[in-house]
C-alpha cells in the first residue's frame, strides 16, 4: 500500500479544520438567528397585545359612557314611577332595548331589591318584546340580589360594569 505524502496529509488536515470551522460557524449563526427571530416574534406579539388592550380600553370607555347615559335617562324619570316596581320596570324597560342596540351589548338589564330584573337581550328580541322580566315575583329561579353585578352596584352605590378582558401590561 502506498503511503500518502506529507503534502496530502497536511491538505487533508487543513480541509478537516476548515470543514469543522464552517460547521461550527453555521451552528453559531443558526443559534443567533433563532434567538433574534424569537426576540422579534415576542416583541411583535407584545406590541399587538398592547394595541388590542388599547382597543378594549376604548370600547369599554364607550360602554361606560353609554351606561352613564342610560343611568341619566332613568334618573330623569319622575320619582313617582319608582313607588311601584311594575311601573318602574315598564318605564326602565322602554330604555333598555335602545341602549343595548346602540352599544352593541349582548344584554342590558337593571336589578331591583326584590330580586327581579328588567332586561333586553336576544331572547326578548326574538319574542318581539322590547324587554322582559325575571326574578322576584316574575320567576322563582332567579334572584338579582345574589348576582356579582348587583352586589357590585350596591357596594359602589352606583353603576357597575362587568368587563371581560385581561389587562395587558
Amino acid at each position: 500500500m502506498r503511503q500518502m505524502s506529507i503534502k496530502t496529509k497536511v491538505a487533508l488536515i487543513a480541509v478537516a479544520v476548515i470543514m469543522f470551522g464552517i460547521i461550527t460557524l453555521s451552528i453559531i449563526t443558526m443559534a443567533m438567528q433563532k434567538s433574534k427571530s424569537m426576540e422579534h416574534t415576542i416583541s411583535s406579539q407584545a406590541n399587538e397585545l398592547r394595541i388590542v388592550d388599547l382597543i378594549l380600553q376604548d370600547s369599554n370607555q364607550k360602554y361606560s359612557t353609554a351606561l352613564e347615559g342610560l343611568a341619566n335617562s332613568i334618573k330623569s324619570l319622575p320619582s313617582s314611577m319608582f313607588e311601584d316596581e311594575d311601573v318602574a320596570i315598564r318605564a326602565i324597560g322602554a330604555f333598555l332595548q335602545t341602549h343595548r342596540q346602540s352599544t352593541g351589548a349582548l344584554n342590558s338589564y337593571v336589578g331591583f331589591p326584590s330580586g327581579a330584573i328588567v332586561e333586553s337581550e336576544e331572547g326578548t328580541d326574538k319574542q318581539g318584546l322590547p324587554y322582559g322580566m325575571r326574578g322576584g315575583k316574575y320567576t322563582n329561579n332567579y334572584n338579582a340580589t345574589q348576582r356579582p353585578w348587583y352586589i357590585g352596584a350596591v357596594a359602589k352605590n352606583g353603576l357597575y360594569q362587568k368587563l371581560k378582558y385581561m389587562k395587558i401590561l
